[in-house]
C-alpha cells in the first residue's frame, strides 16, 4: 500500500515536541519525525505513522 499523505498545519511547537491540526476534518495530531525548524502557523505536509482509535490520538511525520 502506498503511503498517506495529507496538509496539516502546526498549533503547538516546542524544541521537544509539535502539534498539528488538520482543518478540513476533525483530526489533531502528534509530529513525531523531523518537527525541527518549525513554527506555529506553518503548513506541512504529513505522513500517517499510527492511530489509535481508543485513545483517540494519531502520530504523523513531516514529508517536507
Amino acid at each position: 500500500m502506498s503511503p498517506i499523505f495529507f496538509d496539516y498545519i502546526i498549533i503547538g511547537a516546542s524544541f521537544k515536541e509539535s502539534y498539528v491540526r488538520h482543518l478540513g476534518m476533525p483530526v489533531e495530531g502528534k509530529l513525531i519525525h523531523e518537527f525541527e525548524g518549525i513554527d506555529v502557523g506553518n503548513w506541512i505536509r504529513v505522513q500517517l505513522i499510527f492511530i489509535d482509535v481508543i485513545g483517540g490520538f494519531t502520530d504523523l511525520s513531516n514529508v517536507d
